[in-house]
C-alpha cells in the first residue's frame, strides 16, 4: 500500500559543533512538524505504555529540566519522563522521524483525534518500523486489571508500584535489569542440550558432558536461586540444581516481559497486532537498549513452555518410583506449565491475528469470521484496561480498519462517553459490513425495539476492561431490518421452572476467600434409631483454614457444591472438573501440603475420597471457612473485577451458600455434560484462540441483580424431597431413597424472567454457538454454549437474554445458552430437529 503520512511527526535534527579547540560534539534538537512540508518519505512509529497522566503542561518551550519540543501548540498530559523516553529512543535507534500519539495530535481536539483514530491501520502499515518501549520496572500482578471506582478523566493511580505476583518470582533489585534476549535464547538452548545428552538420574560430573558444560551447570547452581523449592531440598531429591535454576531463571525472564503493564492495556493490543518489523526496547532509569525482535520474544514464550514439558518428562521418566521430593519438584513444574500454556496460547493467538491482518489487508475482517473471533478472544483472554470506558471499543478501530468513517467516529465521540451506544454501534456496524450477526453472549433483559439480539450493555463505573469481548459469537446471516437467519433446534420438551436463585454482591476490597454453607437440615433433627433422633449440628462460627489445610478444604466444599448442582453425576469427577478449571493457588509451609494430584490426594483415606451422594448428605451439613492462605486462581473467571464479588445461592429446599463469585460460576459450569467442556482455552488448527470458560456470562454490571436457575425437565422439588430423606434415614446409613428425576435441561435466567400457566403455548429452542464445521461454510457447533430462543404467543413479544446448560443424558440435549424471547411470526417450528434457516426477531 502507498505510504500514508500522519498529520505530524517528531523530527530529530543532529548537528556537530566545534567550539574553540574542543573536539566536535553532537547537538540534537527535537521538534514536531508536518512531514509533507519537510518532504518526509518514511517514518517510524512507537508503541508504549501511556501510564500515569500528568497535569496538562506546555512541552514546546524549554525549562530547567526540559529542552523543549517546538511545534506542539497545545498542552499535553503525558509525563515528562515518558516523553524523554521517546526522545531517548530516537537517539538510541537513530530515528529521524517518529510518530507518537502523545504529541503528534491534540488528544483533547475531538475532530483531530477522530481523524487520527480512523487512520491507525494506515499509519502502522506505512511506518518502516514499529518500536515498543517496555519499562522493565512496570511489573503487573498476575491479574493486574485495575478497575477502580474513580470517575473517568481522573488521573490513574501510579502503575509502577504494583507488586509482582509471587508465582513469577518477585524482583529483588531497586530497578529490574534490562533483559538480553539472546542470553535467554542461549540459556534455553543450553537446557535443551543438557536434557538431550544427560539422563535424568545421572550426576553431571560423571555424565558424558564436556568440561565447559559441567562448569556452566556449576555456575547455575551458584547463581541466585529462583526455583520455588529450596536448593537443599532439590539436592536431597538428587536432581541437578544447576538445571532447575537455569530453567527457573529463563522462565522468570520470559514471564517478566509478558507480565509487564504494557501487555495489560487496550491500546497496546492493536499496536502490537498492527505493527510491522517490531523491535522491543527495554528501559529503566539507568539504561535503554534493544532487547530483541517482537517475534523472538513471542517464540521464547513458546520455547519456555516446551522446556517445562521436557524437564518434567526428563525427571519423571527415568524413575520407577518417585520420592516425596521428586513429586514436590514435579508439582512446581506442573504449576509453571499451566501458566506457560496460558501464555503460549495468548502469544499464538496474537501471532495468528497478525497473520490474518497482514495477509488480508485493511479490510481483512470483511470475510474472515474465524479471524474476527480470534481478535475478540486474544484481547479478552487477559483482561486489558483503559482509562475511559469508550476506549475499549475505540482501541480496536485500527484493527477493524474502515468499520467507521472519520465522521462517524467523531459523531460517536460527541454523543456520549457511555459505553452502551458505542457498544451497540460497534456490533451493529460489524454485522452490517460483514453481513453476519455479531453479538455478545451476555445475560441481560434490556430491550431496544430493534436489533434485540445485540444485548444492552450495563454501564457501571467498574466496567473498563476487555472482558466485555468474552463470548462474542456469530449467530448467522444478517438479513433486512436487522434480522438473522441461522440454524436452530426448536420444539424443546418441558417448560422452564425455577428451583435455584443466586445473586452476585460486591464485597469490601481484599475480601478474600470466604465460604459459608448452611444445609436446609442444619439445626433440625436426624434419625439415629427407630424411635430416637438427635439435633443436626449447626457450624456457623468461621474457622480460619491454614495454608496446609487449604487443599483438603477446597476438595470438600467442591464436593458439597456437586451434591447440590450435579446430584445425578459422579461427585469425585465433578470435583476434579471444577478444581482443574479453577486452578486455585495458595501458600503452603511444606510441599507435601500440595502434592501432585492434590485434588484427590488431599482427601485420600477420608470419607471424601470416593464420595457418594447418599453418604455425603450435603443437606445436613453446615460450614463457615476463611481460606487465609488463598492467593488467586489461574481461571479467567478470577480477575481484579471479580475477586471481591461474592455470590449468595439459595436452593429450593432451603440450602444456602455464600462464596466467591468465580468459585460459584465454575461450580455451575462444571456440571456433567456442560457444553463449555473441560477445556477453558484452546487453539484451532491455525492457532486461533477458542474460549469456552464462561467469562462474559455475568459482567461486573450485574452485581446486585438476581438470577434464577430453571429446569425444563425433571422434578424441581427433588432437592426438598431428598433433604427429607436425609433427615429420616439413620445417620450411619446410606440415603437410598432418591428422587425419580433430578432437574434437567437447566437454564440461568434473569429474575424478571417469567413462565406462567398462560405461557404454555410458548415453543422453546436453541442455537448452537462457538466452533466451526466445514458443511455450509462457517457455522456454530456449540463450543461456546447455546442461545436459547422462544416462540411466543403472536400477541405477546418480549426480549430477554438468558443462559442455558446441558445435563448428561438430557433427551432434549440442551447446552449452556442464552435465552432470546421474541415474536413467533419470525419462527418455524421443527420438533426437535434442525431448521435449515431460522430467522430471529428484530
Amino acid at each position: 500500500m502507498a505510504v500514508v503520512l500522519p498529520l505530524r511527526v517528531i523530527c530529530r535534527d543532529v548537528t556537530w559543533v566545534t567550539e574553540g579547540t574542543d573536539q566536535p560534539h553532537k547537538v540534537t534538537k527535537f521538534f514536531v512538524d508536518d512531514p509533507r512540508k519537510l518532504g518526509v518519505k518514511q517514518f517510524d512509529i512507537v508503541s508504549y505504555l501511556y501510564g500515569k497522566k500528568a497535569k496538562p503542561w506546555d512541552c514546546a518551550p524549554p525549562s530547567e529540566d526540559w529542552d523543549g519540543l517546538p511545534g506542539v501548540n497545545w498542552k499535553v498530559n503525558v509525563r515528562k519522563s515518558k516523553l524523554k523516553e521517546i526522545l531517548r529512543l530516537m537517539d538510541e535507534a537513530d530515528i529521524d522521524y517518529l510518530w507518537a500519539d502523545c504529541v503528534c495530535f491534540d488528544q483533547e481536539n475531538m475532530a483531530e483525534k477522530s481523524a487520527e483514530v480512523s487512520r491507525m491501520y494506515e499509519y502502522y502499515k506505512s511506518a518502516e518500523k514499529c518500536h515498543i518501549i517496555i519499562n522493565v520496572d512496570d511489573i503487573a500482578t498476575a491479574r493486574d486489571v485495575d478497575v477502580g471506582e474513580e470517575e473517568e478523566g481522573a488521573v490513574e493511580a501510579a502503575e509502577s508500584d504494583s507488586d509482582a505476583d509471587e508465582a513469577f518470582g518477585a524482583p529483588s533489585m531497586i530497578h529490574n535489569p534490562v533483559w538480553d534476549h539472546q542470553t535467554i535464547v542461549d540459556d534455553l538452548k543450553f537446557l535443551d542440550h543438557i536434557l538431550h545428552h544427560m539422563v535424568g538420574a545421572a550426576r553431571a560430573t560423571d555424565a558424558l558432558l564436556t568440561k565447559n558444560v559441567i562448569n556452566q551447570l556449576s555456575d547455575w547452581a551458584e547463581a541466585p536461586w529462583l526455583f520455588r523449592i529450596p536448593q537443599a531440598a532439590v539436592k536431597a531429591a538428587a536432581v541437578e540444581p544447576g538445571i532447575l535454576n537455569c530453567y527457573a531463571t529463563c522462565v522468570s525472564h520470559v514471564r517478566s516481559l509478558f507480565r509487564n503493564l504494557y501487555f495489560s492495556r487496550v491500546w497496546t493490543f492493536q499496536e502490537m497486532v498492527l505493527g510491522k518489523n517490531i523491535t522491543i526496547w527495554g528501559v529503566n532509569p539507568e539504561q535503554m537498549k534493544c532487547i530483541g525482535q517482537f517475534g523472538t520474544w513471542m517464540d521464547l514464550a513458546i520455547d519456555a513452555s516446551d522446556k517445562a514439558v521436557k524437564l518434567r518428562d526428563w525427571i519423571d521418566e527415568c524413575r520407577k518410583l518417585n520420592t516425596t521430593g521428586i513429586n514436590a519438584i514435579l508439582q512446581v513444574i506442573q504449576e509453571d506449565l499451566l501458566g506457560l500454556t496460558f501464555l503460549r496460547t495468548q502469544v499464538q493467538g496474537i501471532n495468528s491475528a497478525r497473520t490474518d491482518i497482514i495477509a488480508g489487508g485493511p479490510y481483512w475482517w470483511k470475510d474472515n469470521y474465524k479471524g474476527i473471533c480470534n481478535v475478540f478472544s486474544a484481547i479478552s483472554i487477559w483482561p486489558r484496561k483503559c482509562e475511559r470506558r469508550a476506549d475499549i471499543f475505540y482501541g480496536l478501530l485500527g484493527v477493524f480498519s474502515g468499520l467507521f468513517t472519520e465522521e462517524e467516529i467523531k459523531q460517536l465521540a460527541g454523543e456520549s462517553q457511555d459505553i452502551e451506544p458505542i457498544a451497540f454501534a460497534f456490533f451493529k456496524q460489524l454485522s452490517l459490513k460483514t453481513e453476519r450477526a455479531w453479538t455478545r453472549l451476555a445475560i441481560t433483559s434490556g430491550s431496544r425495539g430493534e436489533w434485540d439480539w445485540i444485548p444492552v450493555t450495563a454501564t457501571p463505573k467498574r466496567i473498563r476492561t476487555t472482558d466485555i469481548f468474552a463470548g462474542v459469537v456469530d449467530l448467522g446471516f444478517l438479513t433486512q431490518k436487522g434480522r438473522v437467519k441461522t440454524l436452530a433446534v426448536t420444539g424443546l420438551q418441558g417448560s422452564p421452572r425455577q428451583y435455584i436463585t443466586f445473586r452476585p454482591q460486591q464485597q469490601a476490597k481484599n475480601w478474600g476467600f470466604n465460604f459459608v454453607f448452611r444445609g436446609c437440615n442444619a439445626g433440625k433433627k436426624v434419625k439415629i434409631s427407630t424411635f430416637k433422633s438427635e439435633p443436626i449440628p449447626l457450624h456457623d462460627q468461621t474457622r480460619n483454614v491454614t495454608g496446609d489445610e487449604t487443599g483438603r478444604t477446597l476438595a470438600q466444599i467442591s464436593t458439597i457444591l456437586g451434591a447440590l448442582f450435579d446430584p445425578a453425576g459422579d461427585l469425585a469427577e465433578y470435583r476434579r472438573r471444577m478444581l482443574e478449571k479453577l486452578q486455585p493457588r495458595w501458600h503452603v509451609s511444606d510441599p507435601n501440603a500440595k502434592p501432585a494430584g492434590w485434588i484427590d490426594r488431599c482427601v485420600s483415606g477420608t470419607t471424601w475420597e470416593d464420595p457418594k451422594l447418599g453418604h455425603v448428605r450435603a443437606h445436613n451439613l453446615s460450614a463457615s471457612y476463611y481460606l487465609q492462605a488463598f492467593r488467586d486462581c489461574q481461571s479467567r473467571l478470577y480477575n481484579d473485577a471479580t475477586k471481591d464479588i461474592s455470590c449468595e445461592v439459595r436452593v429450593e429446599c432451603g440450602c444456602t451458600i455464600v462464596a466467591p463469585f468465580y468459585f460459584i460460576l465454575e461450580a455451575i459450569i462444571a456440571v456433567q455434560g456442560s457444553f463449555l467442556g473441560k477445556i477453558s482455552v484452546g487453539l484451532d488448527k491455525d492457532n486461533r484462540i477458542i474460549l469456552q470458560d464462561g467469562v462474559g456470562l455475568i459482567q461486573p454490571g450485574d452485581v446486585g441483580r438476581g438470577f434464577h436457575i430453571v429446569a425444563f425437565e425433571g422434578d424441581v422439588h427433588a432437592h426438598r424431597d431428598y433433604a427429607s430423606s436425609c433427615r429420616s434415614t439413620k445417620k450411619d446409613e446410606e440415603v437410598k431413597s432418591k428422587p425419580k428425576s433430578w432437574p434437567r435441561g437447566r437454564a440461568i435466567v434473569r429474575d424478571d424472567f417469567t413462565h406462567a400457566a398462560t405461557d404454555m403455548t410458548k415453543d422453546y429452542g436453541y442455537i448452537q454457538t462457538g466452533g466451526y464445521v466445514q458443511e455450509d461454510g462457517y457455522v456454530q457447533t456449540g463450543g461456546s454454549g447455546n442461545l436459547l430462543i422462544c416462540r411466543n404467543h403472536p400477541a405477546v413479544m418480549q426480549q430477554q437474554i438468558h443462559r442455558l446448560y446441558r445435563d448428561s443424558g438430557d433427551e432434549i440435549n440442551l447446552g449452556w445458552a442464552f435465552c432470546l424471547i421474541h415474536d413467533n411470526n419470525h419462527l418455524s417450528c421443527f420438533r426437535g430437529i434442525h431448521s435449515r434457516v431460522l430467522p430471529l426477531a428484530k
